[in-house]
């Protein structure tokens, strides 16, 4: 995978299996990462303590991406 520092990468669902394994690639390649989540934030926020203690840029945001309204929060909070 190239450098991507100096890129954000918002993985949507990043919570979950596949999701996680997204946002540790990404991570790890030197982005930040945004990971997202429906409802419930204890698995992101968890994944994302992980990966900041590893010296990572991780964030987390909730939302329905079925409402443009949170996707437009959710990107401006990108």
């Amino acid at each position: 995978m190239p450098d991507l520092t100096d890129k954000v990468v918002l993985i949507t669902g990043g919570e979950g299996g596949i999701g996680q394994g997204l946002v540790r690639v990404f991570a790890t390649a030197g982005a930040s990462v945004v990971i997202h989540y429906l409802s419930s934030s204890k698995v992101a926020e968890e994944l994302a303590a992980e990966l900041r203690s590893q010296g990572h840029s991780v964030a987390t945001a909730g939302g329905d991406i079925c409402s443009p309204e949170d996707c437009q929060r959710i990107v401006a909070d990108c």
